[in-house]
């Protein structure tokens, strides 16, 4: 599970005193103003401000001059504008543009793509202290993007970039920790890079140590503290999150049970496509746990669900069908779900999937049988 396939720049220009550099105070206030002014999405004026600093050599003009053209902020996008202007300010040592034009090599945007020059300029700036070239040479082993695989050197240098307080690269440490990827697997060490990721909001982190919590893998189980992280998560949008502490509400788990709440945070995942908050939204409405009963309403979320391959269900479904409850009764579609399940495995299938054919056939006999005695009376009326 890993956060980033593509190789990640900087887009926002951030303030000179945030990243130490040292330029002529003659510039410094013309740099300040275009900062403020990019921040403002003043794009236009920012550019202004930007580009006679960047014709006269300041290579934090420069850079920021390449991400207007790379990003397309109040101009169109122009990589190869970009890669110049990166390359200028790259050429002076600065350490962001050294990271954002690696991106556009190992990304092949502007330049032909060439992962070899892509580390070589990563390198260059993770020396000058960037972690997030750190992360992104790691990314590149990781994924064997260009470079044979290799796992422990992906290792290394999340570490470096995570020893930086990047938190993609703490919550990439306890994935790979906790799956034993390029380390020895080790839940405890996993924990605690995903508590370091999730105390600065990576969201991903939180759930993951929610689980952790709630197992009690590498952790004390601890069903409050799982409900807190999911909590946040939930609350940060994450669908896997919403279902979990929808669940967390639904059964009790360290909260006072409340379907109420189990409801709303199912629907908030149903909503946003998760197929897990779409059955188990369903399944509120067929039961009428703390809600009216309501098989209609169970079957729209279902069927949903279903769609997606969530295999309990399609059983649902097709059982629904097949008795005409929630839906239009239906043997043909029930026929359709349940040969659906068959083709996935589901041996228990062949059951309803035999009682739906008997279905079919008794009432084929029926409606043959209906349209005989109704003409043998019509013709003998007559």
């Amino acid at each position: 599970m890993m956060k980033c396939m593509r190789q990640c720049r900087y887009l926002i220009v951030v303030f000179l005193t945030i990243l130490g550099l040292v330029v002529p105070a003659a510039y410094a206030g013309p740099l300040e103003d275009a900062q403020a002014a990019y921040e403002a999405r003043d794009y236009e004026t920012a550019r202004t401000l930007w580009l006679p600093l960047a014709e006269r050599g300041i290579a934090e003009a420069q850079y920021s001059i390449g991400v207007l053209y790379d990003f397309g902020h109040g101009i169109g996008t122009d990589d190869k504008l970009a890669v110049e202007w990166y390359r200028k300010a790259a050429d002076k040592g600065n350490k962001l543009a050294l990271n954002n034009l690696g991106a556009m090599y190992a990304d092949g945007e502007g330049v032909e793509k060439d992962t070899g020059r892509a580390i070589s300029l990563y390198e260059q700036a993770a020396r000058r202290g960037n972690p997030r070239s750190m992360e992104n040479i790691a990314y590149l082993y990781y994924h064997g993007a260009g470079v044979d695989k290799n796992l422990q050197l992906a290792v290394t240098w999340f570490r470096k970039a995570a020893d930086n307080k990047m938190s993609g690269s703490q919550f990439e440490l306890g994935y790979m920790h906790e799956y034993g990827l390029g380390v020895a697997e080790d839940q405890a060490a996993a924990a605690n890079w995903y508590r370091l990721a999730a105390g600065q909001g990576e969201v991903i982190a939180q759930y993951n140590l929610g689980l952790m919590y709630l197992q009690g893998r590498g952790v004390e189980k601890d069903y409050k503290q799982a409900a807190e992280l999911f909590r946040s998560a939930a609350e940060a949008k994450d669908a896997d999150a919403q279902v979990q502490i929808g669940m967390i509400y639904e059964n009790g788990t360290g909260v006072a049970q409340d379907w109420q709440l189990a409801r709303e945070w199912y629907d908030k995942a149903a909503k946003s496509g998760n197929a897990y908050g779409q059955y188990n939204l369903g399944v509120i409405y067929y039961n009428g746990s703390g809600v009216p009963r309501d098989h209609e309403l169970a079957g729209i979320w279902l069927l949903k669900a279903a769609e997606q391959g969530h295999s309990t269900s399609q059983q649902l479904v097709a059982e629904m069908y097949l008795n005409g409850d929630g839906f239009a009764r239906s043997p043909a579609r029930a026929i359709k779900w349940y040969r659906t399940l068959i083709k996935q495995g589901n041996v228990e299938a062949y059951g309803g999937l035999y009682i739906a054919f008997v279905t079919v056939a008794t009432d084929a006999i029926s409606n043959t049988l209906e349209s005989w005695f109704g003409y043998e009376l019509q013709h003998r009326a007559l």
